[in-house]
């Protein structure tokens, strides 16, 4: 407001008082979120691995060497023997150590030397031996010396499969062994530990009768069909020494025919429902 006055006049200004202004608030920050750090994976520790043999050199009237399994690792306790070519039935012995080795000092004579070894395993309480030939399987001679390593790689048995038809249906063709299907699923590790792989394998001649061999010893389940060309497979029961005929039987391998020979062995029957 403001007063003046002119003479007898006096005059009464009123100004309009300016309207208060509001604040603009001042926003409130968005808290920023606290990053969850992302856990660092354990690793998972490598398998350890496995050496290798030490490399042998040669030496006069001493054979050596590694024993070891188709994984490359090592077999202890196995015993390797030098068989002397002159003589019959003259053998030097040694045994492998922790690290697979062997060492046979050889006798100063005029001869050469055969290597060999057996690998002895125990499988559900029985024991299966097999022979091992050198990887280099030559005769050495005793003055020169030599390196002869073994690799044990091979475990087979063979399965004899005795057909039973007595089918009255004679629509059926005549059976022939290489018509009859063996499907071998492993029940537990094979004999190296190894846990196995399923084999459907023909019949066939096999050593000393007709059935299907090359199968690495184990605890199987057995089950068969016959596939005759031109007829619908049709599935077959079988059964093992015992004679009890089922859809599918288990089984494991005896001891080989024969005292000569490490091929172990199983027996099975097969018959039309």
């Amino acid at each position: 407001m403001t007063y003046s006055r002119s003479g007898n006049e006096a005059t009464v200004r009123i100004d309009e008082a300016d309207a208060p202004t509001t604040p603009t608030p001042t926003p409130t920050p968005t808290p920023t979120p606290t990053p969850t750090p992302t856990p660092t994976p354990t690793p998972v520790p490598s398998p350890a691995p496995i050496p290798d043999p030490v490399k042998e050199e040669v030496e006069p009237y001493v054979v050596k060497g590694y024993v070891r399994d188709a994984k490359g690792q090592p077999i202890p306790d196995i015993v390797v023997y030098a068989d002397n070519t002159l003589l019959y039935d003259s053998n030097i012995l040694g045994v492998t150590d922790e690290s697979g080795h062997y060492r046979i000092e050889l006798p100063q004579m005029a001869t050469t030397w055969r290597m060999g070894a057996d690998v002895t395993k125990t499988f559900n309480g029985k024991d299966y031996t097999f022979h091992l030939n050198a990887n280099k399987d030559l005769p050495l001679s005793g003055s020169t010396g030599a390196v002869r390593d073994f690799t044990w790689n091979k475990f087979d048995g063979q399965i004899y499969i005795y057909p039973n038809f007595t089918s009255s249906d004679d629509s059926l063709p005549e059976f022939d062994m290489s018509d009859l299907e063996v499907t071998l699923t492993p029940v537990g590790p094979l004999l190296d530990g190894s846990p196995g792989q399923t084999i459907t394998k023909r019949g066939g001649p096999i050593s000393g009768g007709a059935g299907i061999d090359q199968i690495p010893i184990g605890r199987y389940k057995a089950t068969a069909r016959w596939v005759p060309e031109g007829h619908a497979p049709i599935s077959l029961q079988i059964s093992d020494s015992a004679g009890k005929y089922a859809e599918s039987v288990e089984f494991e391998f005896g001891p080989p025919k024969g005292v000569s020979t490490t091929n172990y062995l199983s027996e099975l029957e097969v018959k039309i429902p």
